[in-house]
């Protein structure tokens, strides 16, 4: 049965079901798109069995044929292999319906198979485009994926339809329907927006920047740098979503180098430096590695200097040839940037930790970093050192200020 007929210009939200299984499902969304004053827009992601003729806007031979092959040499493929077919080529139809306006939101629904293509289909569709999951589980969103779907429990199997279903299914739709994007015309009065990085033991030098920037007209985005935050502000970077950065806290490089527990990747801090944005760059947090549980803690941070932040997360101080090293690695990225940099060090610490009297303070270990960070940095940019720790009011004071000039001068 057909469904029914909607005008040209109603919203159309991207459904993506395996219609080899879950025809029924798919029709039953559908119709509650429709309801909800949208258009559906069906993909099949469904990798065997029979297709019904003339429902999915969008079949396997397409998605065969976007992913750069063809459903005879899809066959041939074992499933792991087919699903990463199918996933690589819904993720460029995705993509090249998001980005022409011809889809408004993504809504799949699956068990495993459906939840994980669902998953990886529309990882890298932009931050902020509406995108939601109907699914059996939360295993199917993996901690090293950036991307903002909603995830709505199924509660039930997604096995053919039952009253509990239906509801979770009509709630879905109403969601997705309702969260689609409505233009936004930016205004000459509209500040600067300006990504700023905090961790716990920088978070009162951290608000008080904040505060100074929102004081002075800017909008402050803070990402927590706790490697799953970096790595989301280096793609919203990327995105054209800040004029500025303020890294206060690139402790994330960190953890990449000794393999702490909050990794963001080899690349990070470098984006800004990539889209030539004026950037402010801190060390703060450059003294903790995240080491994670104690009752597993790795060998090779046992019996080092360590501090319990929570019950399941113990921080290491980093020594001084871990110091020299990272800041090697900041000093190479930072020399690349196309744009305006400052590096700015606070004298008396780099975390509530390493402030004088506390349990991570070493300023030969502080000073290693800066070492290897100028050496690499040679005259591209100037290392510049200020009083008091990271958290001092002056300090931070010191730091909007400069920030703010570097705005004006851009």
């Amino acid at each position: 049965m057909a469904l029914p007929k909607t005008a040209d210009d109603v919203p159309r939200v991207a459904l993506l079901v395996t219609l080899d299984t879950k025809a029924e499902i798919a029709r039953f969304l559908s119709y509650e798109i429709i309801g909800c004053g949208c258009r559906p827009y069906v993909i099949d992601v469904g990798l065997r069995g029979p297709e019904e003729a003339g429902f999915a806007d969008v079949t396997r031979a397409d998605v065969a044929r976007a992913a750069g092959t063809t459903l005879a040499g899809w066959d041939s493929l074992d499933k792991s292999a087919a699903m990463d077919v199918v996933a690589t080529g819904v993720g460029r139809l995705l993509a090249d319906l998001a980005a022409s306006g011809d889809i408004t939101g993504v809504l799949g629904i699956g068990g495993g198979s459906g939840s994980w293509l669902t998953t990886r289909a529309v990882h890298d569709l932009p931050l902020g485009f509406p995108k939601m999951l109907v699914s059996t589980g939360t295993q199917f969103i993996s901690a090293d994926m950036v991307s903002d779907i909603v995830l709505v429990p199924s509660i039930t199997d997604v096995a053919g339809l039952n009253e509990i279903l239906r509801g979770v299914l009509r709630n879905a739709v109403r969601a997705i329907c309702a969260m689609r994007p409505r233009p936004r015309v930016r205004s000459l009065d509209d500040g600067h927006s300006v990504a700023m990085t905090m961790f716990g033991v920088t978070t009162a030098g951290g608000d008080i920047v904040r505060d100074l920037l929102e004081d002075a007209g800017c909008s402050v985005a803070v990402f927590h740098a706790n490697g799953s935050g970096g790595k989301t502000m280096e793609r919203l970077i990327k995105d054209g979503a800040f004029d500025a950065v303020i890294d206060w806290t690139p402790t994330e490089l960190v953890d990449e180098l000794v393999g702490g527990s909050c990794s963001a990747g080899p690349d990070r801090l470098e984006a800004a430096g990539l889209m030539g944005l004026p950037q402010l760059v801190v060390p703060g947090a450059m003294d903790v590695i995240n080491a994670g549980d104690p009752a597993t803690l790795p060998e090779r941070f046992q019996g080092r200097l360590s501090y319990l932040h929570r019950s399941d997360s113990l921080l290491v101080r980093t020594d001084a040839t871990e110091s020299y090293e990272v800041g090697e690695i900041m000093g190479r990225k930072l020399a690349m940037a196309k744009g305006p940099v400052r590096v700015i060090v606070p004298d008396d610490g780099f975390s509530a930790l390493d402030a004088v009297g506390h349990e991570f303070a070493d300023r030969a270990a502080d000073a290693e970093l800066v070492r290897g960070l100028t050496e690499q940095l040679g005259d591209a940019v100037t290392v510049e050192s200020a009083p008091g720790n990271i958290n001092d009011r002056a300090f931070a004071k010191h730091c909007a200020e400069a920030l703010l000039s570097m705005l004006a001068s851009s």
